[in-house]
């Protein structure tokens, strides 16, 4: 009211030339409404005192709520501006930057005044090939995602996770927005890790060693190239679920491989281990040498990925093989000697030995010589 007494009193003296104020009136409802008030003196005394004013009384409370909201929507979108760990620009879709939030200007190293005077050329990377995609994307249908570069104020440049797009305001004028991140570290990691994958492969290829990998709640998984190649076949030969590696197996060695990894997940093991035959491509079995260990729980602890290597031990399984045969045969032959060399002179020496050859599963060949 007091406000409204002076804006009066400035109008009376012909300050102003008519009377303008909003307020609130309470309804006889007891709610609150705004009321826009316009008027002006219609005629005066002689003396020039007011005398007559003539003038509207307008409800105006759907407008303020309309006002109040959009205010409060202006509010929460420059706090969001102003506070976001997102870099913002605000720009004309021909390059001219309207905005920058403290973030932006913090990667950039500038002030905001600084970028807006530069626009576009001067802190987007214009060399980058990818950005003449991008605009015409972003032209196309309205929006872009993806990465992009930018530049520093010393002239580095630095990579961006990016989404742009094209608004229109209430007046028909075309702006773009564009959020982005500096993903520096992201990349260095990613450079990093596939390195480190490279490496592996290397590893791997020297020691003809595969991977595999077996998401324990699906039971789906995966080989590389290297534990295709093993077993004769290319990687999008074998189906990426245990079934189908299982069907591989040598009907025999599955329950033993089975109990082993039961055992590595239920915690009894630190590993799984196992050594196994395996079908090749060509039909015949292959021996092989499984390992592996959970690199991965889920939320609750419960195992959810293991990683695994496999190699080809036939070699070694046939050499042990034969190595075995080996040492039975020369125990039996030891044994032969010893039994021998305790026969009496009245023993009769083609009697044992017939005995002998009844006694043995393999082949056996006999040579008589006598001597003077």
């Amino acid at each position: 009211l007091k406000q409204a007494d002076q804006l009066l009193a400035r109008h009376f003296s012909g300050e102003l030339p008519y009377f303008d104020f909003e307020y609130r009136l309470k309804h006889k409802d007891g709610h609150w409404i705004w009321i826009h008030d316009r008027g002006s003196v219609s005629s005066r005394t002689d003396d020039g005192k007011p005398l007559l004013m003539f003038g509207t009384h307008s409800d105006i409370t759907e407008r303020k709520t309309v006002e109040e909201t959009l205010f409060e929507s202006e509010k929460r979108f420059r706090m969001l501006f102003e506070n976001s760990l997102t870099g913002i620009m605000v720009t004309h879709p021909d390059g001219a930057i309207l905005a920058v939030n403290p973030e932006a200007c913090r990667l950039f190293g500038r002030t905001e005044a600084e970028i807006c005077k530069l626009g576009r050329i001067g802190v987007v990377d214009i060399e980058n090939p990818k950005l003449s995609g991008a605009l015409e994307k972003r032209g196309q249908i309205g929006h872009f995602h993806g990465e992009l570069t930018y530049k520093r104020f010393d002239g580095s440049i630095f990579p961006v996770d990016i989404e742009s797009g094209i608004f229109t305001d209430a007046n028909g004028q075309d702006y773009a927005y564009n959020f982005f991140h500096d993903i520096t570290e992201r990349k260095q990691n990613e450079k990093t890790l596939k390195d480190s994958e490279e490496h592996l492969q290397l590893a791997l290829t020297g020691a003809q060693m595969g991977m595999w990998y077996l998401n324990v709640k699906t039971m789906g998984g995966s080989i590389d190239s290297h534990a295709a190649q093993i077993l004769g076949y290319q990687k999008d030969d074998i189906p990426g679920e245990k079934l189908a590696w299982d069907s591989l197996t040598h009907p025999d060695d599955v329950p033993e491989i089975e109990k082993v990894l039961i055992n590595h997940l239920s915690g009894k093991t630190p590993y799984f281990e196992s050594e196994h035959r395996k079908q090749h491509a060509s039909g015949e079995y292959r021996w092989v040498s499984s390992k592996g260990k959970i690199t991965k729980y889920d939320k609750d602890g419960s195992p959810l990925l293991i990683s695994g290597t496999i190699l080809d031990i036939t070699e070694r399984k046939l050499a042990e093989n034969t190595l075995t045969k080996q040492q039975e045969l020369l125990s039996k032959l030891t044994q032969f000697s010893i039994e021998l060399s305790l026969l009496s002179s009245s023993d009769n020496l083609e009697e044992f030995i017939c005995k002998k050859i009844k006694e043995s599963t393999g082949a056996v060949a006999v040579l008589f010589s006598e001597y003077d």
